[in-house]
């Protein structure tokens, strides 16, 4: 368990190493932070972890012995007459009294092959599903990083975009002057205007 938590935290520190300078590193780790409490793949991931887990209990209690209890009361009520023969004198009686059972039984199975086997499936999808969860938390990690260098790479590139858009905007300004002073001609000017216009498209 102590490698699934360092192998993700190591990889992560590769990215945020990666990243310069130092701000936006810590903006992908509380980004990180928040997919891990919101992403539904993680969350879906974490529990069929969960689930999984309880299958290694479940098949160890099959080796464990079982003990079972049981307690009953009763109360008789016995009304008796009895006659001496010899005598012939004859008596009764009214006899009322309790009657408690208490048992405790031990069992302990000493060698069943499905119980073994059950075991043995337990703790296999034990050891799967803290796999499965490595490999979701790397996933997660991924995709966060991914996303985020993603905006980081578009606004970059959107800047840019807007940079050359604003150039071209002044080579059409030059260019309708120069037009209008006759020193160009209108094909400067459409040339002009078509280059502003896909550099418009492409900021859009």
């Amino acid at each position: 368990v102590a490698l699934n938590r360092t192998l993700p935290r190591t990889f992560l520190t590769l990215l945020l190493l990666a990243a310069t300078p130092a701000a936006p590193a810590a903006d992908l780790l509380e980004i990180y932070q928040r997919a891990q409490q919101n992403d539904p793949t993680w969350a879906a991931a974490q529990a069929n972890y969960r689930a999984s887990i309880e299958k290694g209990p479940q098949g160890r209690s099959l080796l464990l012995p079982t003990v079972s209890a049981n307690a009953n009361t009763f109360r008789v009520n016995q009304d008796a007459t009895s006659t001496v023969i010899a005598t012939g004198v004859t008596q009764s009686g009214d006899y009322r009294y309790d009657n408690n059972g208490y048992g405790v039984q031990l069992s302990q199975p000493l060698f069943r092959v499905p119980n073994f086997a059950a075991y043995a499936q337990g703790k296999i999808s034990v050891s799967q599903a803290e796999a499965e969860l490595t490999i979701a938390r790397q996933d997660l990690i991924l995709r966060t990083a991914q996303a985020y260098f993603g905006v980081l790479s578009a606004q970059d590139t959107l800047e840019f975009t807007r940079t050359e858009k604003n150039a071209i905007k002044g080579q059409l300004d030059l260019a309708e002057r120069n037009f209008a002073v006759g020193n160009g001609t209108i094909v400067d000017v459409h040339e002009a205007r078509a280059r502003y216009d896909l550099a418009a498209a492409e900021e859009v």
